[in-house]
């Protein structure tokens, strides 16, 4: 039961008791008089009969003006409680919190209420800071990580080059291939962090240049054809129209990077196919990674761009990764002003979308101004 209800029943209760009773005692304590003053009881009753109804019209007076005061205070109550439960529902789980903010009038400025506004924006503030310590010093280390990283990669590469190292056996050049294969997912991993962390701090940089999107999707077909030789997978530009917009050209493959290295990881092994496309459709360019893969519940649609989802432990095992890629692909697109979401049906493949306007909403605005 909501809290404005509970009061105005229980003064409404309190209220139709202590009327009850004093009208009871005055009816009583007014018969008594008349009796004793001697008066026949058909006068008596005839009195108490008016006084009944006075009695009846100044209560019923009364109670509405009660049950309007209790109203009146309950709402001075529970609407603020009621904007403090929306703006806490409202924060965003990964962000930074924002502060709570409760218009109140000099009257219930210092009230209970505004200080336990005030109290929960301390909280929030601390929270806020620790949250920045940890993301700085989640960035130095990720940051560190990198480095013995490159001079690892450099030297795998170097002894695969006979000419410098001299030649290898059989067994070492395997054993090269999986350290410098291993090296590389953990370098991707760590890339996926930092790019996490920047998206998070709002401090992914992005360069807006004129981009031949046909051209980009051509791109990205002869990128990826040697990867689907190798594993069999039949890959698909589909994309028929002459495009071109202002984004930013690298984010933009970075996006496709990971749908279609996330489509490749759940295709089957004999007869998977990815197809990629871009079309316009009014004010949007819509571009789709679409693969005849493992498919997704509608459940855990509604999760999977979010940090760490994977579709179940046992993919997790075997596909690897760090569950950062879509909620990647998500911020990306949410700071190019586009929409991201997924289609699809278990055991019947899914199709990743992502929009971007053809105008940029913000220079859109700048041009309506001037």
């Amino acid at each position: 039961m909501k809290l404005r209800t509970k009061i105005i029943l229980t003064f409404s209760m309190i209220f139709i008791i202590a009327f009850a009773t004093l009208s009871y005692n005055a009816h009583t304590t007014i018969e008594s008089s008349l009796l004793s003053a001697g008066l026949s009881d058909e006068l008596v009753a005839s009195i108490l009969s008016e006084v009944g109804i006075s009695t009846l019209i100044l209560s019923t007076i009364i109670g509405i003006g009660a049950i309007l005061v209790v109203f009146w205070v309950s709402s001075r109550i529970a609407l603020p409680l009621r904007k403090l439960d929306s703006q806490l529902k409202s924060q965003r789980v990964g962000r930074l919190l924002r502060n709570i903010e409760i218009e109140r009038n000099s009257i219930d400025k210092d009230d209970e209420i505004s200080e336990v506004v005030h109290t929960i924006n301390l909280m929030i503030n601390r929270l806020n800071k620790l949250e920045l310590k940890k993301d700085e010093q989640h960035a130095i280390i990720t940051h560190e990580l990198k480095t013995p990283l490159a001079a690892m990669l450099g030297y795998t590469q170097v002894l695969q080059k006979p000419r410098m190292v001299g030649e290898l056996n059989p067994k070492q050049e395997k054993v090269i291939e999986i350290i410098n294969r291993n090296v590389s997912e953990l370098k991707h991993m760590i890339i996926d962090l930092l790019e996490s962390q920047k998206l998070d701090l709002e401090k992914m940089r992005f360069e807006y240049t004129h981009v031949d999107v046909t051209k980009l999707m051509e791109e990205c077909e002869s990128h990826y054809q040697n990867i689907m030789q190798e594993k069999q997978i039949q890959f698909v530009n589909s994309t028929k129209e002459k495009i071109s917009v202002t984004t930013d050209r690298v984010r933009l493959l970075q996006v496709f990077d990971h749908l279609i290295l996330n489509a490749i990881d759940f295709v089957p092994n004999e007869g998977g196919k990815i197809e990629i496309v871009a079309q316009t459709k009014d004010d949007d360019i819509i571009f789709y990674v679409k693969d005849n893969g493992i498919g997704i519940s509608s459940e855990k649609q509604k999760e999977i761009f979010k940090k760490f989802i994977e579709l179940d432990t046992h993919i997790i095992r075997r596909h690897g990764g760090t569950g950062l890629g879509l909620s990647i692909c998500k911020g990306i697109i949410n700071a190019l002003e586009g929409k991201i979401w997924v289609e699809s049906e278990p055991d019947k493949g899914a199709t990743f979308y992502f929009s971007i306007p053809k105008i940029r909403k913000k220079i859109e605005m700048v041009i309506k101004l001037i």
